[in-house]
């Protein structure tokens, strides 16, 4: 292996040439980001603890290593090292963590501080600061200490019970009653760094996600979509099957709402970023739980670029390797011009995977614009509701809906997922024709 001194004097195209890209991380986006700093020229590590075999965004890179992306002090002796131009990651929340600390060790660029980070991924203080700017929130409050039976027969139910400082779906549970109470919240602290729950009222709607991204000071709304999901058997919907972009409810949301977090977003002083938040839509009304200083785990970016012919998260990378990226917001349009796209999930149950079938056909088919697969053979997957049931993502597009979902039941026949004793793995109890509720 070549070291980086030799490497920067090779005469390589684009503009990261003779620049090295750490990449932290197998995440979603992940190798999306070491394709594209590859293709201008730089010269990209990839670090985790998965093998070659088990990381896509490995099997792309440069040059590779072992290093846990938690283990800050050793991340930045191996980044010193390599003598790194910039550091960057997918869409994991622990690992931007680190991402941050590096940066601010070698002082390269990172795209927030951690007094920014700790507004939108603390959902009590998110809610804190939304209310500030008239956002409207679900009702909620923080435990300290464990309730007594007497708080817990005051609760307004049905509610969700969560940490306030997880992520990925980790640690949720829905009660109806303050029956399974104890449980949930003692589910809800094994995931809390800070040892703190929040309960929320549960509010039975449509989810919606909005992305902004915000260039040079300027914020604009790029994509909004609505989320159809699968519930499991404790009634949690938190897995998406499908969203649908645009929204149909994004004409109300920019009438009611946009401007409201725009300014909130710019009193944030956020700069060269993109962030998304997360409600409900009920009765005419919008209600806001939590939001994501980071690109969704929807990858939304590769539906916008079908619509503006450009990706912010090559923006993101841009401005990881410290240049001026030429991104335009003024070439974003969150109505899509009139069309609809579908980001389409297979979702899998707990068990080993044995067999796949299916997938490296169907995604040659031209309505799919891009694919993912999250899992491979061998690999065992447990039924926790997280995303990492999430075994096939794909991006769909035609003129017509009504195609969108005798495409999706094409997939849903066609690629299918065993266990070592034959049975099917995958869930699919998705109808694609809710969509055409429209």
């Amino acid at each position: 292996m070549k070291d980086n001194a030799n490497l920067r004097k090779e005469s390589v195209s684009g503009k990261f040439a003779g620049k090295v890209l750490l990449e932290l991380g197998t995440s979603v986006a992940s190798a999306d980001i070491v394709k594209y700093a590859k293709s201008e020229g730089a010269y990209v590590i990839v670090t985790d603890y998965f093998p070659i075999e088990k990381s896509e965004a490995k099997q792309y890179a440069d040059e590779t290593a072992m290093i846990s992306t938690l283990d800050v002090d050793e991340l930045i002796k191996f980044a010193k090292e390599k003598k790194i131009d910039g550091v960057f990651c997918g869409v994991s929340e622990r690992i931007l963590i680190s991402v941050c600390s590096i940066a601010k060790e070698l002082k390269l660029p990172c795209y927030f501080t951690k007094e920014q980070w700790t507004i939108f991924q603390n959902k009590a203080k998110f809610k804190e600061v939304c209310k500030r700017y008239g956002i409207p929130v679900a009702e909620s409050f923080i435990l300290n200490n464990i309730p007594t039976e007497e708080e817990l027969d005051d609760i307004d139910y049905p509610v969700i019970v969560k940490p306030t400082d997880s992520s990925a779906n980790m640690g949720i549970s829905i009660c109806r009653s303050k029956t399974g109470m104890d449980a949930a919240i003692a589910k809800a602290l094994d995931f809390s760094k800070e040892k703190k729950v929040i309960i929320e009222k549960f509010i039975d709607g449509t989810e919606v996600s909005c992305t902004y991204v915000i260039k040079d000071n300027v914020c604009k709304l790029v994509c909004m979509g609505s989320k159809y999901a699968y519930e499991n058997s404790a009634g949690l919907r938190a897995l998406a099957h499908a969203y649908i972009y645009p929204s149909q409810y994004l004409k109300e949301y920019m009438e009611n709402l946009d401007g409201k977090i725009t300014a909130m977003l710019e009193g944030q002083c956020l700069n060269n970023c993109t962030v998304f938040f997360q409600g409900i839509y009920q009765n005419g009304n919008f209600c806001f739980f939590e939001a994501g200083l980071r690109m969704e785990g929807t990858a939304s970016y590769n539906i916008t670029k079908e619509i503006s012919r450009q990706n912010f998260m090559e923006f993101m990378v841009d401005n990881a390797m410290s240049l001026n990226s030429d991104y335009d917001l003024n070439c974003e349009d969150a109505t899509f011009g009139g069309k609809t796209f579908v980001k389409f999930s297979q979702i899998i149950s707990g068990g080993q995977i044995k067999r796949i079938e299916g997938y490296d056909k169907i995604i040659s088919h031209p309505m799919i614009l891009s694919s993912e697969q999250r899992h491979g053979i061998g690999d065992t997957i447990i039924n926790d509701g997280t995303l990492c049931q999430h075994m096939f993502r794909y991006v769909l597009f035609d003129e017509d809906i009504k195609k969108i979902c005798e495409m999706i039941r094409k997939i849903q026949k066609e690629v299918r997922v065993y266990d070592e004793h034959g049975n099917d793995l995958l869930i699919d109890d998705f109808k694609p024709e809710i969509m055409l509720e429209w």
